[in-house]
């Protein structure tokens, strides 16, 4: 037997709620939401008109999300009526809901008012993903015409952890699971007040660019990038997005110099710092007439020599320069020890002389006549002189 609700060719059940639904009308889908969001929910959930907010916001996103588009009949509405519209359905059966509207529409304008002004002080958590070299970091861009690029985070539910909320504003914005990068006690985060509103965006580096990055909601975030640190606006160099890039920044310059003074303080000692690939560097070519050293000593292949006329230069390293430096001081220093002696003999006669005349003057006598140069030879006779001449004719 075929199960009906299981097969799509089938025309059961499930076709007949798809008709319904397709008929449904804007009045009854305000009832269905009513009971679904707001009638049924705990008592100690009713006591405030914020936290009831809070359900019509809910509602308003799963009307837009999912029933408009399979009913193209429904209106569209923006969240002020949506809110008003849903209330008065809502208020027959929430005691509360009916003492803002027993005094009119004007009742529920000031509810409306009111949980708008409660939604904004609502604490906001994020992260700021950085890049594995920590140069870049992912910008949401959110929906609609007017939308700005800003970090991924959003409002805190109710006894919901700090880390908690920005692990899940990221996986529920951007499809990224940070829960293993964030340690529980993280103190890498940043926190500013604006509007009595507390917003804290943790700081999680070590993020691959290649990250397949896809938001999990519905007509909230129409766009992720990752964004050089360099283009972020500043106090001082305020910037917008690239041209293709569309819309503006939101909540990033406050954040961007508090990064920066972070990832100096932490770019060595953080257990994820930053990873740069170093391009090895190329041999240098040898000029005209030289030889590589890379060729010389087998680091590079060695590149087939080009004929020259001119002589080749070698270039030594500085080991091998010390090595012929010590060479030729070890050879100098043979050389002086093998002209010692003769030297040696030179200067004990020297000293030989000068203590005889010494001893000559101490004992009064007169120095000693100088020597007497030698004599030339006598001529010989004119007997031997003309023989000499006898014998040369």
């Amino acid at each position: 037997m075929t199960d009906v609700a299981s097969d799509p060719s089938s025309s059961g059940p499930k076709d007949a709620n798809s008709k319904s639904l397709k008929q449904a009308t804007f009045e009854e889908e305000l009832e269905n939401l009513a009971c679904r969001f707001i009638v049924n929910l705990p008592a100690n959930e009713l006591t405030s008109i914020e936290r009831i907010g809070f359900q019509v916001e809910q509602a308003h996103w799963f009307y837009l999300d999912f029933l408009c588009p399979q009913n193209p009949q429904l209106p569209q509405r923006s969240l002020r009526k949506f809110t008003e519209e849903l209330l008065h359905v809502a208020s027959l059966a929430v005691p509360l809901i009916q003492l803002y509207t027993s005094s009119g529409p004007s009742s529920l304008s000031k509810a409306y008012s009111q949980f708008m002004e409660y939604k904004t002080r609502v604490p906001v958590c994020g992260a700021i993903l950085l890049s594995e070299d920590w140069t870049k970091c992912i910008l949401v861009k959110g929906w609609g015409k007017g939308a700005s690029w800003t970090f991924p985070k959003g409002k805190i539910n109710q006894d919901e952890p700090e880390r908690d909320c920005a692990i899940r504003e990221v996986r529920e914005e951007t499809g990224f699971d940070a829960s293993d990068l964030l340690p529980e006690n993280s103190k890498d985060y940043f926190e500013l007040t604006q509007r009595e509103q507390k917003i804290r965006l943790y700081v999680i580096p070590g993020v691959p660019e290649s990250t397949q990055m896809e938001t999990q909601t519905r007509r909230e975030i129409s766009r992720i990038e990752w964004f050089k640190l360099g283009d972020l606006p500043t106090a001082k160099k305020p910037k917008s997005p690239a041209a293709d890039l569309g819309g503006k920044f939101y909540m990033v310059m406050p954040f961007v110099m508090r990064l920066r003074r972070w990832i100096q303080a932490n770019k060595r000692t953080h257990p994820r710092r930053p990873i740069v690939s170093t391009p090895t560097p190329a041999p240098k070519e040898a000029a005209p007439g030289q030889v590589s050293l890379d060729a010389l000593f087998g680091t590079v292949e060695s590149p087939k020599a080009t004929p020259t006329n001119k002589p080749g230069l070698i270039s030594l390293p500085p080991s091998a320069m010390r090595q012929m430096a010590q060479t030729a001081k070890a050879a100098s220093a043979r050389q002086l020890r093998q002209q010692s002696p003769s030297i040696n003999v030179d200067r004990t006669q020297d000293e030989e002389s000068k203590k005889k005349l010494l001893l000559t003057l101490l004992q009064g006598s007169q120095p000693p006549p100088p020597p007497v140069p030698p004599q030339p030879l006598p001529a010989p006779p004119s007997h031997m002189q003309t023989q000499r001449h006898c014998v040369h004719c």
